[in-house]
């Protein structure tokens, strides 16, 4: 029992050295950074909570949801916004928004 535990070891270890050799030396992952490009892209939508309020209404966070609406094969966004029972009367307050997308990186409200 012995002697095939230590012939799996062996032709595990060898196989795994084979196939290290084969990758090549080990390469340092790229660096990755995010770049604000919302207002070159169209998108102008002011997110809006009150998690401090009593009313649930007030205290519920808004959302996105990405979808191709008009079907031409581009993700279009649609952003969610949740008001205060202040704000709510008042047509001026940020709202719910559909960004159509362009299909060139920008969109339409």
């Amino acid at each position: 029992m012995k002697l095939l535990f230590l012939g799996v070891l062996i032709f595990a270890l060898v196989s795994y050295a084979g196939v290290a050799s084969l990758l090549g030396p080990s390469q340092a992952l790229p660096t990755s950074h995010f770049v604000d490009i919302t207002d070159a892209a169209g998108i102008r939508f002011k997110h809006i909570s009150a998690p401090d309020k009593k009313y649930i209404v007030e205290s519920m966070s808004g959302g996105v949801a990405l979808f191709d609406y008009d079907k031409d094969g581009c993700l279009d966004i649609y952003f969610t916004n949740a008001l205060t029972v202040e704000t709510a009367s008042d047509p001026k307050s940020s709202r719910s928004a559909l960004y159509h997308n362009n299909c060139d990186g920008t969109f339409t409200d």
